[in-house]
Formats: C-alpha cells, sequence, structure tokens
C-alpha cells in the first residue's frame, strides 16, 4: 500500500523546529520553516523568510551526526523536489536530511506540543500544528516509522 501523500509538512510553519543537543542546558534557537517528512527520511527545511536573520549561521546542526547531512535545497535529487506532493515551494537553502535508519527514537506527548526525533544525541524537535499532533504522528506511523508517547 503507498503511503498517502508521499511527503507531508508535519509542521507548524511559524512554530516551524528546533534542533538541540539532547544533553543542552541552553534554549534552542527555533527556526521556521517546514519538517517534511515521508518513508525514508525527514526534511528540515528553513523558510526563506528566517535565513535572512540566521544568514550568518554555518550550520544548523549543533554537533556532527553520522549520516545527517545539512544541504541546500537545490542539491536534493529532483525526484524529491519535483515530486507533485513535495509541499516546499522555495528553490534554496538550507535542509537538514535525517535518515529515518540513523534515528534513535521518535516520541511525542501532549506537554512537548510536538514530535522530538532523536538521532546521534542531537534532538529535532518538530512544533506540530494545534490540535493536530495525533494525526501527524499518525503520517508517521503509517509511514514505517516507531513512534513513542501519546
Amino acid at each position: 500500500m503507498a503511503l498517502d501523500p508521499r511527503y507531508l509538512n508535519i509542521s507548524s510553519v511559524m512554530r516551524g523546529f528546533s534542533i538541540f543537543r539532547k544533553t543542552a542546558w541552553t534554549r534552542s534557537i527555533a527556526h521556521a520553516g517546514m519538517v517534511v517528512a515521508s518513508e525514508d527520511a525527514c526534511y528540515f527545511v528553513v523558510s526563506v523568510a528566517h535565513r535572512v536573520v540566521l544568514s550568518r549561521r554555518r550550520s544548523h546542526l549543533p554537533c556532527e551526526v553520522h549520516f545527517v547531512k545539512e544541504v541546500d535545497l537545490a542539491d536534493l535529487p529532483l525526484t524529491i523536489t519535483e515530486h507533485p506532493e513535495w509541499p516546499v515551494w522555495w528553490r534554496h537553502g538550507p535542509v537538514v536530511v535525517v535518515p529515518r535508519e540513523v534515528v534513535r527514537s521518535v516520541r511525542t506527548s501532549f506537554w512537548m506540543g510536538g514530535i522530538d526525533i532523536e538521532a546521534g544525541g542531537v534532538i529535532f524537535r518538530t512544533f506540530t500544528p494545534f490540535f493536530r499532533r495525533k494525526q501527524m504522528a499518525g503520517y508517521l506511523r503509517e509511514a514505517g516509522w516507531r513512534i513513542e508517547g501519546a
């Protein structure tokens, strides 16, 4: 059975996502943008407007994580970016690609207000749209991701 849709933005565009070390004591920077989920990976795409604010930032990853890479949106394969269900409309900008194979856990809870994806000691926190957290977690479950929590 094919996944419908093939790519889905599971984040609230205004609230976006945060990327931080699991052991961090400092507050993480929230990025406006999209978190596009699929069967193979999650793509953390920084929005066009937010890029201007963070233009001097070298990397969106707090440390190196094996097999997690930060690339430009234009460098993603055309089979992804030209797919009719790909929700990102801009063509350039940073994208953090988190393959499903390297993910240690995916958690969701009411108190977090979103979905946490852990890989290599780094937390990728997705702020889901209000009242749609369970629906977004259900999409990930249907795509083959193992979800912990509510």
